[in-house]
């Protein structure tokens, strides 16, 4: 009888179990490293099971039944939406992406210093500074170095400075790494300059005490007089530019009123001396001045004393260049002057050349009463800005000044080589370097080739790039190898440019030292190397990415200059190119289309920058076929095809449950039967890798004599059936047929 029940017991398990369905889920971070989390946990969708794991990055889950089914994570320090996913299979495999939960804002140190345009330290009010894409703002007070935590992200941010002394200041400044040094400038506000008008009695040449001396402008906005004088000390604010236009007026009853004498204060301490003379009708102030008494007898009284002899009075004016004039940059302007002296007595004075009231140069001059004399200063333009300056010569008495225009020049690289030198002999074998300087003579920056040839045949060649003014030294090697004695002639040329030097290789040159001058080196094969390297770097947006979707590549170079070309390369292939901003950041977008991992390469001149993308194939269900309406017992096709870039994977569920699979390009048909009548449900889901697209769709199966008003007639199991589906419903039926079984065997001796 035990006998009896273990057997009935091992026929129901059996008979019991369905399908096994389960899934080794995994948790990673988008680097495919398995992380720890608090708690995992999978549910379906379309039934009541959940079940979660703790402390754990992955576990096996035993599902009740084929079915779709959601996957999530609970963990603070790391964030991934729900996963959902279609369990059909036992031991199938799937993966949650995470990614760490930033729970403290990454910043970066930014160190900004505040100088005055001596380029000293100086302390102000307040400095504040903001970011232009973000609500990050923060502000210090009476500080001159002042530190920032700004967000460790790269970008544009916005300066501002408040101060009573400096006045307000606004600057922009691009942050891009940790412990960034910035500098704002600012300049002293109010500051003044003393400027003096005398006025001189023109017969007399000395003092003439007025009743008034006003200094003003155009506009009235400055407005000043002093009276009873004859010398008014003004004190008037320093001009932003390099000079201010003012107007001087003398009013007085005995000397002749001046009304508008224009004059140009371009300095601190300068004189403006007015001449006036004696009103006609009017005696001329004593004060002290004039003959006397003390008669000889004679009825007529002596002839006054002759007045002293006028003071000197160095008077400047410039021959050239004319006002208005136009240069280009890095021109030597000449600017040749003649200064006269028109006062009585000899003097000796400093005469001063000034660009935009800066002086550039002085020299002494000596100078009897009557006498001129003429000379020239030079002005180097190089390293100035495209503009209009104002040049000036002075005297302590007088100047003059003119305005002349900067323009830009075009790029014009000078070559020279540097060594060897024209005649040195060389042994045949021997590699020679030959060093050379390119120099960008124009004001305009500019990228050009640098070609190395021999007997006019190119042998090798680099593109440089150059500021206006700088220069770059660079060097080829010449390998002589297999070269015959003879004299050979080398070039190096720019587009602008060129210069040559003969060598001669000599089987005893080594001997006679011919070859000292130039260099030699062991290699055999030709290279060259220029210039300095710039360092770069290159982020991405993705490091995955599905085919035909777009990646931002961005980055930063090293003292580039504005518009320097950035190449994008996907595995030695260009795909885009984009310029550098003034501030050396670039930033452009492209396309990968093939699959796989790829190499992704930021060049520019001689830096270069990689990372790597992962490219995973696009799907997409592009046709579907099947029919709304089936008989019973009939068979039917279902149809699909999908575009990837790779062959793609196709599966049917009907009512949920998987019933064929396939893979392959083109068109994938499925056969199928219905049995009994009714609305089926369906579903087509194509995979590419990790990728996947779906259709979902409807067919009626209708009985043959359907509408006679006969209800088709069904066993037990049949209706059992028609309410109850899938795997449990299979398990059900298992069990009942074991019960059955097990009464069965009761009967039967073993």
């Amino acid at each position: 009888m035990k006998k009896k029940i273990i057997i009935s017991l091992f026929i129901i398990f059996f008979a019991g179990l369905g399908t096994a369905t389960s899934i080794d889920l995994d948790v990673q971070d988008y680097s495919e490293n398995s992380v720890t989390v608090e708690e995992l946990c999978l549910s379906g969708e379309d039934n009541s099971y959940e079940e979660c794991f703790s402390d754990t990055s992955g576990e096996s889950f035993d599902v009740p039944e084929e079915g779709s089914y959601i996957g999530q994570i609970n963990d603070p320090s790391y964030e991934s939406e729900d996963s959902s996913m279609y369990i059909w299979k036992d031991d199938q495999e799937g993966t949650i992406f995470v990614e760490e939960t930033e729970t403290e804002e990454s910043t970066w140190q930014f160190n900004l210093d505040v100088e005055d345009t001596g380029e000293n330290s100086v302390t102000v009010d307040q400095v504040c500074l903001s970011a232009d894409s973000s609500d990050y703002s923060e502000c210090q007070t009476s500080t001159s170095r002042p530190i920032f935590d700004v967000p460790g992200e790269e970008g544009d941010y916005t300066i501002e400075v408040s101060d009573d002394e400096y006045g307000d200041k606004e600057a922009s400044t691009y942050i891009w790494k940790d412990g960034q040094v910035g500098t704002v400038f600012v300049e002293e506000t109010g500051a003044t300059w003393n400027h003096q008008v005398s006025v001189i009695d023109e017969d007399e040449n000395q003092p003439a005490e007025v009743d008034s001396i006003c200094l003003y402008t155009d506009d009235r906005s400055y407005d000043q007089c002093k009276y009873n004088t004859d010398t008014g000390m003004f004190e008037i604010p320093e001009p932003e530019g390099s000079s201010d236009t003012y107007k001087v007026s003398v009013e007085d009853d005995t000397y002749m009123n001046r009304a508008e004498e224009t004059v140009s204060i371009w300095k601190d301490d300068q004189l403006t001396r007015i001449y006036t003379g004696i009103n006609e009708g009017s005696d001329r102030p004593t004060g002290g001045q004039g003959g006397g008494g003390g008669g000889n007898g004679d009825d007529d009284p002596e002839d006054p004393e002759d007045p002293e002899d006028p003071e000197p009075n160095f008077q400047v004016s410039i021959d050239s260049p004319a006002d208005g004039s136009t240069f280009n940059l890095g021109d030597s302007v000449d600017v040749s002057y003649t200064v006269e002296n028109t006062g009585g007595e000899s003097d000796t004075q400093q005469v001063e050349f000034f660009a935009d009231g800066s002086v550039e140069a002085s020299e002494t001059v000596q100078l009897d009463s009557d006498d001129s004399i003429s000379s020239t200063f030079t002005w180097d333009t190089s390293g100035l800005d495209t503009r209009t300056y104002t040049l000036g010569v002075s005297s302590e008495d007088s100047s003059d000044s003119v305005d002349v225009e900067l323009e830009g020049s075009e790029p014009d690289f000078r070559m020279s080589i540097d060594s060897p030198s024209d005649g040195d002999e060389f042994e045949p074998g021997e590699d020679v370097n030959v060093d050379y300087t390119a120099e960008n003579a124009g004001s305009e920056s500019g990228t050009q080739d640098i070609s190395f040839k021999v007997d006019g045949s190119e042998e090798a060649s680099e593109e440089i790039s150059l500021d206006g003014g700088t220069t770059e030294s660079g060097t080829f090697t010449w390998s002589t190898s297999g070269l015959n004695e003879g004299d050979y002639s080398l070039e190096i040329s720019s587009e602008d440019d060129s210069e040559s030097i003969t060598v001669t290789l000599d089987d005893d040159a080594g001997e006679t030292g011919g070859g000292s001058s130039g260099s030699s080196s062991t290699s055999t094969a030709p290279s060259f190397s220029i210039g300095t390297t710039q360092d770069m770097n290159l982020e991405l947006s993705h490091e995955t990415i599905v085919a035909g979707g777009s990646v931002q590549a961005s980055g930063f170079v090293e003292n580039a200059r504005a518009g320097q070309t950035v190449s994008i390369e996907l595995d030695d292939s260009e795909v885009a190119t984009t310029e550098t901003g003034s501030d050396g950041y670039y930033e452009t977008n492209f396309v990968p289309e093939e699959v796989g991992t790829k190499t992704v390469t930021a060049i520019s001149n001689r830096a270069e920058a990689s990372a790597e993308l992962e490219v995973t194939p696009s799907i997409e269900i592009t046709s579907l076929t099947h029919p709304e309406t089936v008989e019973v017992d009939e068979s039917f096709q279902i149809c699909a095809e999908a575009d990837s870039q790779v062959e793609p994977e196709f599966r049917l569920f009907e009512d949920g449950a998987s019933v064929a699979s396939d893979s392959g390009n083109g068109e994938i048909c499925f056969d199928r039967t219905l049995s009994e009548a009714g609305t089926y449900d369906y579903e087509i889901v194509a995979s590419a890798g990790s990728n996947q697209d779906n259709r979902t769709f409807g067919i009626e199966a209708t009985q043959t004599g359907a509408g006679t008003g006969e209800e088709p007639q069904q066993g037990l199991t049949g209706a059992f059936l028609e309410s109850v589906s899938g795997t449990w419903a299979r398990l059900l039926i298992s069990i009942i047929v074991g019960a059955i079984i097990t009464v069965l065997a009761l009967s039967i001796e073993i």
